[in-house]
């Protein structure tokens, strides 16, 4: 109850966990809602507000001689229109539990697209030395302070040096609780690749799981496979000193998605002379993105198109 309230229009919302924000005369499809009017004197007026359940998703994650695969992320992705065309923003994510399953709470009526997303990282060995000399010294000059807003970029905060090292940079595939015998650095890589539900590689394939108030929606299931991965290596030219530099490869279809979403196949850092290479890219299509982060000028972007058959 609200006393003393002058005349005028007001907006009335009420909360409660596990509920959906419920607003005065809401339209049943959460969007639209009315705003209380009150008259100069009036008195007792009473109102009624519905509060819609919270919806979820969930399923199991196995590996790809199926055992649970434990701790990996899983995203949900929500169609909605932003900037008047439609977009997947990303939504709700969750880690799966020692039996790999997965719960993706607290969704509001949509279509979501279920991803377990993996990306693999590059790192060249100089790049750590320069970190690991940092960390031993405590000094840190102009070189050593761009290179840690460039690995802050593309959040590396603190590159590790736990992957293979092969030739003269390290491999991580960001598999969690990844139980495959080591690398065998002498031949191809191998990685487990991005999947959409019902287990595909891009969203074209994809089924669209769609929820009302209050589903819970059971067995959006994966299984992961492992595919070979493919060594991408190039060179950034420009008016520019090149390096060090962020360089991501994206799905080709990046524009579909708000923010990047944090999809991307592989991340590196270019060297000073604005060489780059990528270890274990998985068959696909991709946009490169190199990212200039001058520290008194505008960042800027450049974008390449780059695509590998699933046969090579």
């Amino acid at each position: 109850m609200f006393f003393a309230l002058g005349p005028g229009s007001y907006e009335v919302s009420a909360t409660a966990p596990g509920y959906m924000t419920g607003w005065y005369r809401e339209s049943a499809g959460g969007g639209t809602s009315s705003p209380v009017l009150l008259k100069d004197g009036q008195k007792n007026k009473t109102i009624s507000l519905a509060l819609r359940r919270f919806a979820a998703i969930t399923g199991l994650v196995l590996d790809d001689i199926g055992e649970p695969a434990i701790g990996v992320k899983v995203l949900s992705l929500k169609r909605q229109a932003v900037g008047g065309s439609a977009s997947l923003v990303p939504d709700a994510w969750a880690l799966t539990d020692d039996r790999g399953i997965y719960r993706l709470r607290e969704l509001s009526p949509g279509d979501y697209l279920v991803v377990v997303p993996t990306a693999t990282t590059t790192m060249p060995a100089s790049v750590i030395e320069t970190y690991q000399q940092v960390a031993i010294t405590g000094i840190a000059g102009p070189r050593e302070q761009f290179l840690a807003q460039t690995l802050n970029s593309v959040g590396l905060a603190e590159p590790n040096t736990g992957g293979v090292k092969i030739g003269s940079a390290y491999f991580q595939d960001g598999s969690a609780g990844d139980t495959r015998p080591p690398q065998d650095t002498g031949g191809p890589l191998t990685l487990y690749e991005t999947a959409f539900f019902p287990g595909v590689p891009t969203t074209a394939q994809a089924t669209a799981v769609t929820v009302h108030a209050g589903d819970e929606h059971t067995n959006v299931d994966f299984q992961r496979r492992l595919v070979r991965g493919f060594k991408v290596s190039g060179t950034i030219v420009g008016d520019a000193p090149a390096g060090p530099l962020p360089v991501r490869l994206l799905p080709a279809n990046v524009d579909e998605f708000q923010g990047d979403a944090g999809l991307e196949a592989a991340v590196t850092i270019s060297e000073a002379n604005g060489t780059f290479t990528f270890l274990g890219v998985p068959p696909g299509a991709y946009v490169l993105k190199v990212l200039r982060l001058p520290q008194t000028a505008p960042t800027t972007a450049m974008a390449f198109n780059v695509s590998f058959s699933r046969d090579g």
